[in-house]
């Protein structure tokens, strides 16, 4: 399911033109941002799949990414064609460390071309998606 707009969630500043910023990357928890998702060699798609380990195991099973966005916060968005390229790479790691992306989200940011939206991706453990795809489907009829 991929839903856009812009929202006000998580702390985030919000003007009536689009996402300013977001707080800054917490080091522990479930979140993690990153300006893109295109690992450029094999140690570095390593070190990425350990850090998502690390995101899922800090979140119970559940971690969020949040693309187009630096470490302090600050939107900058992703062109649709590296926004395309990162979500199969996060998808395909997702799939190696036993997870599974289930949501997609979208935003604009406030002070980016309209076009580099902010993209949120939400993946958990394959039994925590499947219990979360089960209890939103019966609260919505959007299929994930």
């Amino acid at each position: 399911m991929i839903r856009e707009g812009t929202l006000r969630r998580d702390g985030r500043e919000e003007s009536s033109d689009g996402l300013e910023r977001l707080p800054p990357e917490p080091r522990e928890g479930h979140i993690e941002y990153k300006r893109q998702f295109v690992p450029r060699d094999s140690s570095r798609r390593e070190r990425l799949e350990t850090q998502m380990r690390f995101r899922l195991d800090e979140g119970a099973g559940k971690c969020r990414y949040e693309l187009g966005v630096e470490d302090d916060g600050s939107c900058r968005g992703v062109s649709l064609q590296v926004l395309d390229r990162s979500e199969h790479e996060l998808r395909a790691m997702a799939k190696r460390c036993g997870a599974k992306v289930f949501e997609v989200n979208r935003y604009r940011c406030a002070d980016a071309d309209p076009q580099k939206p902010v993209t949120n991706f939400i993946a958990s453990s394959n039994s925590t998606a499947s219990t979360s795809t089960a209890s939103s489907s019966s609260s919505s009829s959007s299929s994930s």
